[in-house]
């Protein structure tokens, strides 16, 4: 190719427009036409290209990356402005936690493949995921243990209501957690010393496990969260039963296990 040719292929190309805001909305409108299957994706490309006259793969981006974060996958490599991200994003909090965890972990993995700072695409996925905090749990477990009681403390007929228009079906929820990295040798070395015998109730393993050994489980007699040491002399085999106890049991940080 001579050099006039290539100097015209230059000029002919020209660096991507903006992209008005108004744009954002109009992908979005698109894409959820692509997912009702009345478009398909290149058509809605080619619509939103001709409304904005967009540069090359920027259609793409924005209505490819919209579908990438509803699905999570295929991943799309065309980039989108940090304002496009959030739009996106505001649409997907308003679908729920597990929506906006998903969307988010496409625009991480976006920001990995672009292989920069990327300092807005980063300060766009901090935001959102402190949005997303604000609709995660806390334990669960806890929480339903003070919703049976209070269902019990309710009465039956209340109860009964309640059963009637119940969905069959839980909801997901997100769950944040605080947990201990525990040292697997303090675990192993409690087992070991119990040979099988729960320390709570003196009696054999109920069961085993798969590879034969005795089931049994450590527990750490003063809590972490309270301050305990992940410590053999802080921890104690015991057999699910007496675990249970010692978590909800009346009275049982009063009782000697030895």
């Amino acid at each position: 190719m001579v050099e006039s040719e290539k100097k015209t292929i230059r000029t002919n190309r020209r660096a991507p427009r903006p992209v008005p805001p108004e744009a954002y909305a109009d992908a979005y409108a698109l894409a959820q036409q692509v997912l009702q299957r009345s478009l398909s994706q290149s058509e809605a490309e080619k619509i939103l290209t001709a409304r904005y006259d967009l540069g090359d793969r920027v259609a793409l981006g924005y209505i490819g990356n919209y579908l990438s974060m509803k699905h999570g996958g295929p991943k799309v490599r065309s980039t989108i402005a940090a304002d496009g991200w959030r739009f996106l994003l505001d649409q997907f909090e308003r679908e729920g936690a597990l929506a906006l965890q998903r969307a988010l972990s496409v625009l991480w993995e976006h920001i990995e493949y672009l292989a920069g700072p990327e300092p807005k695409l980063r300060k766009v996925h901090a935001d959102y995921i402190g949005k997303l905090a604000q609709h995660i749990e806390g334990d669960p477990a806890a929480t339903l243990a003070e919703q049976v009681a209070a269902s019990l403390k309710g009465g039956d007929e209340a109860r009964a209501q309640r059963l009637d228009v119940a969905p069959a079906y839980p909801e997901s929820v997100l769950v944040a957690r605080r947990a201990f990295r525990r040292n697997a040798d303090v675990i192993a070395e409690v087992l070991v010393q119990a040979a099988g015998i729960c320390q709570g109730c003196r009696l054999e393993a109920p069961f085993k496990r798969p590879d034969g050994t005795p089931y049994l489980e450590v527990h750490h007699r003063q809590p972490l969260a309270e301050g305990g040491s992940d410590t053999v002399e802080n921890a104690i085999a015991l057999c699910p039963n007496c675990h249970r106890e010692r978590h909800y049991g009346a009275g049982y940080r009063d009782r000697e296990y030895s």
